[in-house]
């Protein structure tokens, strides 16, 4: 998501809204981190104010472009579905 604006972003991060999806990756200017809520995980990333929803697991991501043939070369020790209990 872009162009958010910021009384969405915090009705997020309040728990107020609730969207119908396991993982939201939120771009923004305010916050970066994660928060989870009624089975979804938000992602926010560009701003300088970090959130995390637990403490303990300051789990941040990084956006990058890449091209099909590089997809299918990636060795990552953990991925995204590690945390959010897909598949």
């Amino acid at each position: 998501m872009r162009n958010i604006e910021k009384k969405e972003i915090n009705a997020i991060l309040d728990k107020e809204e609730k969207l119908n999806n396991k993982c939201i990756i939120i771009e923004n200017d305010s916050y970066s981190g994660y928060r989870y809520s009624n089975s979804t995980f938000y992602f926010f990333i560009g701003g300088k104010e970090q959130v995390y929803e637990f403490d303990q697991y300051k789990i941040d991501i990084k956006v990058e472009n890449k091209n099909y043939e590089e997809l299918l070369e990636i060795e990552e020790e953990y991925i995204l579905s590690d945390f959010t209990g897909g598949k």
